[in-house]
């Protein structure tokens, strides 16, 4: 494989990578407001769960390509020639910058939808249990 076909295919999957990012930060916003709205609406209507875990299993599926692209990348590293040319260029060194504060704000992200997510699934539980007691309080 000549250094030019490898250099055009780290591009191509960096760039995919960083598609991926964005539909993930997209599908993480989505969920965010999700949750918002169903936890806002919980003590009247019904979540709908069945929604708020099919954009969690894309957000998973998401995070499942990211990963094997980033791993693509990782053991697919440009020749050494290239690889100088690119790290005295600025415009690589603030990519590469910007790609490590996007994956930290990702991280930062999906760790925050996972508590939230959590407290969701908490409040269900708690509002289901209050609806069950007070259905048997009801019948006594």
């Amino acid at each position: 494989m000549s250094a030019t076909t490898k250099s055009l295919q780290v591009y191509e999957n960096a760039n995919k990578g960083l598609l991926t990012l964005t539909e993930l930060w997209e599908t993480m916003l989505k969920i965010i407001r999700s949750v918002s709205t169903a936890s806002g609406s919980s003590l009247t209507v019904e979540p709908d769960l069945v929604a708020l875990q099919k954009s969690r299993q894309d957000l998973e599926s998401l995070l499942r390509t990211l990963r094997s692209t980033t791993n693509w990348l990782e053991t697919n590293e440009l020749p050494e020639k290239n690889k100088a040319e690119e790290t005295e260029s600025k415009e690589y060194i603030e990519l590469m910058k910007e790609n490590k504060m996007a994956a930290e704000e990702a991280d930062r992200v999906t760790e925050q939808l996972r508590r939230l997510l959590n407290k969701s699934y908490a409040l269900q539980l708690q509002m289901e249990m209050l609806h069950v007691s007070s259905q048997e309080s009801h019948l006594n």
